[in-house]
């Protein structure tokens, strides 16, 4: 078995804020059911869509008043200043293990001797049946992309248990992990995370992301940071983990190797987690990855955003798909696309040499993670080549999370300068800004790729 302490910090304050909005009350507010079963002030929902309208970005502060108004403010793209307060900025620190193993003892000795409240993907449920049919205490849910939203939150809130236990536990991939977080955050709840897809192993469930998608403002645009009380990683949940899955988490641990700059990591991992190899090393040197940067900034306000390499137009894809396509495009399959459109583009804005992007798309080529055109128009639900998807994938990313410009003109990226090295603005910021001619010649770039991708 493998164990690492994760050490943390949270500080939150209005020192954050590069400028200051002042948001409007709403005089009637138009969800208060949802809010009401949040167990959220009536006009916080309201407050969302009024920022999310106004385009606001995560460095923008508010000037608001009442409590509703800073409910959102805390959960809005994971937490904005807020002038106003009715707490001063705060700093926290604590650690968290994360245990690793291929053996099936870890997961029973820990289901036998916490008393929790366990949520369960209903797939995870229906392939571990005889593992878990024992847990007194469950919820199984079904998971998708798609429910993914405040209204799934509220309906695990229906379950009068999830007040009576102190201790959550949550066994699921991605999906799951994101939604419990966030919602044990709301409650104030001690969370376990039991990761049970590849992804979730690497990323997911790492780090204290927490959040919910809010349409038709993207994904993820809904959170908190929120840290887990311990991470649990068994080797045998992929075992019932198909094809597919294993392959869009495995995009996942090529953007830790290339971020940190391991060769050596690059050209093993994928045909190790194919192969069933090196599983617990493996997995450690990956998380290490994340947990280095997220250390050094647990908020994301600098460093920490080079993990969203890859994610821009991930995002955007991913939202099309959901809302077009009747089989989804997974966040794993994405990434490994915005990862090639990143690389395309950080040629043409900060020169990154071309052998470092041959060298990224050839890993991905090596592990068959690279979707083809015929393959991402499936998931999209229409041609990716086609006027319509580059100018819808615009419009989303204008609203990402990372955007630090209210300038529809402008989109925020993350680059590379070379292999291991994100760029880094003059000012200290991860952040690029790209205009959207320099988008639009990457994207013909990217399509010439894709066109020649076989399918995996």
């Amino acid at each position: 078995m493998e164990r690492l302490e994760i050490n943390w910090r949270r500080d939150f304050g209005s020192e954050h804020a590069n400028q200051w909005v002042e948001l409007d009350p709403p005089s009637k507010p138009a969800y208060q059911p949802l809010s009401k079963a949040l167990g959220l002030d009536s006009g916080c929902i309201d407050y969302l869509h009024q920022a999310f309208a106004k385009n606001l970005n995560r460095h923008t502060g508010w000037i608001t008043s009442d409590t509703a108004g800073h409910q959102a403010a805390a959960i809005y793209k994971r937490g904005v200043p807020t002038k106003n307060a009715r707490t001063n900025s705060t700093t926290s620190t604590g650690s968290y293990p994360v245990e690793i193993s291929t053996k099936q003892g870890l997961i029973k000795g820990a289901l036998k001797t916490i008393d929790a409240l366990v949520f369960i993907d209903q797939n995870v449920y229906d392939a571990w049946e005889d593992l878990l049919c024992t847990i007194k205490e469950k919820v199984v849910v079904p998971v998708s992309e798609k429910n993914k939203s405040l209204e799934f939150i509220a309906d695990l809130f229906r379950d009068n248990r999830t007040e009576r236990h102190d201790e959550w536990i949550a066994i699921g991939g991605g999906i799951l992990s994101d939604c419990v977080s966030f919602a044990a955050s709301l409650r104030n709840k001690k969370i376990t995370l039991m990761p049970t897809t590849l992804l979730a192993m690497v990323d997911a469930s790492v780090g204290g992301k927490t959040g919910v998608n809010f349409p038709p403002y993207g994904k993820n645009q809904i959170g908190t940071f929120y840290f887990p009380k311990k991470i649990i990683v068994w080797q045998g949940w992929l075992s019932t983990l198909d094809q597919r899955n294993l392959k869009a988490g495995i995009n996942e641990c090529i953007k830790h190797a290339v971020l940190d700059g391991d060769k050596t990591l690059l050209n093993t991992l994928c045909t190790d987690f194919l192969e069933k190899k090196n599983f617990a090393k493996n997995m450690k040197r990956l998380i290490e990855v994340k947990a280095k940067i997220v250390a050094l900034d647990p908020t994301k306000r600098g460093v920490r955003a080079t993990l969203n390499f890859g994610h821009t137009l991930a995002h955007a894809l991913e939202s099309i798909s959901q809302q077009h396509a009747d089989q989804y495009l997974l966040h794993g399959e994405a990434v490994g696309l915005g990862m090639v459109f990143a690389c395309l583009l950080s040629e043409e804005v900060v020169k990154l040499p071309s052998n470092v992007t041959l060298k990224i798309i050839q890993a991905m080529i090596k592990a068959k993670v690279l979707l083809s055109q015929d393959q991402i128009s499936h998931f999209l639900g229409q041609k990716l080549d086609s006027q319509t998807i580059r100018q819808e994938a615009w419009k989303l990313i204008a609203h990402d999370k990372k955007m630090t410009s209210s300038d529809s003109g402008k989109s925020s990226w993350v680059l590379l300068d070379d292999f291991g090295t994100p760029h880094q603005d003059p000012d200290g910021s991860f952040i690029k800004s790209v205009s959207y001619d320099q988008f639009d010649k990457t994207w013909d770039r990217f399509l010439s790729i894709t066109a020649t991708s076989e399918p995996n």
